[in-house]
């Protein structure tokens, strides 16, 4: 799934199911510092750094992993899902 606002694309959200799944679980084996998960807890949307199963709505995988001194958690804050994704 293409994440999109005004137009412009910001990068791929990857499935929690099937080949893109599987794509991600074989990039965490081995880097999992360039995964990270989006995940939904009472209603507010995170992104956490790493390979989650529990809550999660979907997969990032960056060029670069995060370092474990850096960031390991972001708050989303979207209107609604139809502005945020394509």
């Amino acid at each position: 799934m293409t994440i999109t606002a005004n137009g412009r694309e910001y990068g791929t959200l990857f499935n929690t199911y099937g080949a893109e799944h599987e794509h991600v679980k074989a990039i965490a084996a081995n880097h999992n510092s360039k995964v990270w998960t989006l995940i939904e807890v009472d209603g507010k949307s995170f992104i956490e750094s790493g390979y989650h199963y529990v809550n999660r709505l979907g997969y990032f995988i960056t060029e670069i992993g995060f370092s474990e001194k850096g960031i390991s958690q972001l708050t989303v804050e979207v209107n609604s899902e139809e502005e945020f994704m394509d």
